[in-house]
């Protein structure tokens, strides 16, 4: 099982990505963690669940600024089948504090981005770029045209994208049946964490998909920081 993670880890290519005051997880030492790997496991009742946290890449890639993203791989050795519900997902923390995950379609919120040009079909001459197009190549041969584009629109260089992307809807574990043998691996929501928080807690609810009867809770410590 651990071979897999690690495998479906690499597989994935994710890295962590760190933003100045975003808060960071990682294994408690009381938890049960993948050698070389940033990930904690626990099994119960046949269900193994590991969780690797600060892996998020892709778009948007301040997604830590607006909510919590965690990687986490589901493998069924049980013989039941395993109903897999966003609502029994959380991460819970000291003082009260609890966060449902999320579905993907329903994290709320928006990013703000700089202006990229696209691939273009349109083929000038003797024109030049507007300086609120991010190109990644400054053009120091000409000199700056006196109509100053980013004064003259200054919210225009910036525009304002709405979540969830289709990375975060590709990348997200959907809901469903997980049938005995069978695995998934995928990212979970949360809301974002409080600055203040210093520990939090994975637990998932193991609940058979044929009866609705509760077998088992899994839970895997984290430390914040």
């Amino acid at each position: 099982m651990i071979a897999r993670v690690v495998a479906i880890i690499t597989l994935l290519s994710f890295s962590a990505f760190v933003a100045g005051c975003t808060a960071n997880l990682r294994p408690a030492p009381k938890a049960r963690t993948v050698r070389n790997e940033p990930a904690a496991f626990s099994e119960v009742a046949g269900i193994s669940v590991t969780v690797v946290p600060n892996q998020w890449s892709g778009s948007p890639a301040d997604l830590h600024d607006v909510a919590t993203p965690i990687l986490v791989h589901i493998a069924n050795n049980s013989d039941q089948t395993l109903r897999v519900r966003y609502s029994e997902f959380k991460l819970v923390g000291p003082r009260s504090f609890t966060s449902t995950a999320i579905p993907p379609y329903k994290v709320e919120g928006t990013i703000v981005k700089p202006v990229f040009l696209p691939q273009t079909y349109v083929y000038p001459q003797e024109f030049q770029l507007a300086p609120h197009y991010r190109t990644g190549i400054e053009d120091t041969s000409r000199p700056r045209h006196p109509w100053d584009y980013d004064e003259y629109t200054p919210r225009y260089n910036l525009w304002t994208s709405p979540l969830p992307t289709e990375d975060m809807l590709a990348k997200g574990i959907p809901e469903g049946v997980l049938e005995p043998k069978g695995h998934i691996s995928g990212f979970l929501y949360f809301d974002k964490l409080p600055e203040n928080l210093e520990r939090v807690t994975f637990e998932a609810d193991l609940v058979n998909a044929q009866t609705g009867d509760l077998f088992g809770t899994i839970r895997i410590p984290f430390l914040v920081w």
